[in-house]
């Protein structure tokens, strides 16, 4: 009798344990090789995005690179492939470029083995030159000042600081100053954000005697 019993208990734990072998399979719990059959789900892949894919900067001045960084916290490492064409001053997901010389050159950032870049291309720093620094004018007389322009095709604009002591008559890269008014002024050329100024001194012109009326304005 006690064998009996102790045959049936045998059978009967034998049925649970398949029972619930069986069960584990079918929801997935155990793998065919007897793991546990919940993995752990694959890493989401790291992305840079620069905020430019090229840049053009003018020798001498700079321009700011941002890094768009996604499923990573690492910090960005910004790097250049010619230090002698620019600087990097980076601040985390962005960085300062600032030329140092014409020519071309690569600016990358890379974050978790991703990497993204950036053609940089640094173009000559615009000149402007003035055909005199300073010029004194007789009051009703005028006088002309020219400027010289290297590496841009953009426009003049002249300007004076006080239109009331002297007024510009604009032609291209020259322009004549009438002298209306004793005192100081300036005349100002820019350019392509690049500006350069004369000074202008409006005399009375009683040391040098009568002006004839056809030299006045």
């Amino acid at each position: 009798m006690y064998q009996k019993k102790k045959t049936a208990s045998f059978i009967l734990s034998l049925l649970l344990v398949i029972f619930f072998a069986f069960g584990f399979s079918c929801c997935g719990l155990l793998s065919n090789d007897g793991s546990s059959g919940s993995e752990t789900p694959p890493a989401p892949t790291v992305t840079v995005t620069l905020s430019k894919s090229e840049l053009s900067i003018v020798n001498g001045q700079s321009a700011t690179l941002t890094a768009t960084v996604e499923n990573t916290e690492e910090t960005v490492e910004w790097t250049t492939e010619d230090d002698t064409k620019v600087r990097l001053e980076a601040n985390g997901n962005s960085v300062t470029v600032v030329a140092l010389a014409e020519g071309e050159t690569t600016v990358t950032a890379t974050v978790a083995g991703e990497s993204a870049s950036c053609e940089i291309t640094i173009t000559p720093a615009v000149k402007v030159i003035l055909s005199q620094s300073k010029i004194s004018i007789v009051k009703g007389l005028t006088a002309t000042l020219a400027a010289t322009v290297e590496n841009t095709e953009e426009t003049i604009v002249w300007t004076t600081e006080d239109n009331a002591t002297v007024r510009i008559e604009t032609n291209g890269n020259t322009v004549t100053v009438v002298a209306l008014a004793e005192g100081e002024t300036t005349v100002t050329a820019t350019v392509a954000g690049v500006s350069i100024s004369c000074e202008i001194t409006v005399t009375s012109g009683d040391n040098i005697g009568e002006i004839p009326d056809e030299w006045k304005d």
